[in-house]
Formats: C-alpha cells, sequence, structure tokens
C-alpha cells in the first residue's frame, strides 16, 4: 500500500486565486467570444479523439475477428 504523506503536508495545487463565483459570472462569458480559443477546449478535442480512435480500433479489430470466423468457417 502506498505511503500517503502527513494530513498537515502543503498541497502540490497553488490556493485558488478566485472564487468560484467569478468563473461562473455570466460577465466573464461577455468579456470572450464564444469561438475562441482556450486549453480547455484543445484538451478535450484531444481527448475526444483519442478515444475515438481507440473505439474505431476495437470496432475494427471486433469485425475483423467475426468474419475471420465466417471465411474460415465457409
Amino acid at each position: 500500500m502506498p505511503e500517503q504523506p502527513p494530513p498537515s503536508a502543503p498541497s502540490p495545487f497553488p490556493p485558488l486565486q478566485r472564487p468560484l463565483e467569478y468563473w461562473l459570472s455570466p460577465d466573464l462569458c461577455r468579456l470572450r467570444p464564444e469561438d475562441a480559443p482556450s486549453r480547455l477546449r484543445e484538451i478535450a478535442t484531444a481527448r475526444g479523439a483519442y478515444m475515438g480512435a481507440w473505439a474505431a480500433g476495437i470496432g475494427v479489430g471486433a469485425e475483423m475477428i467475426v468474419l475471420g470466423v465466417c471465411l474460415g468457417c465457409g
């Protein structure tokens, strides 16, 4: 079992600079256009592409197995 740091250890993440209400504020949405690039959108797009590639690979693999079974029996 990995050793846990003591409860008094400092957090590796910096403290939040702004409260949650700031990030949820409708005024903040008006500052940037909706299609403006952001790191969060880039991460989400990359993650979706990665998961899509895995799903496609699994689908093609399953199809090849079924095709092999069908052609092998005939």
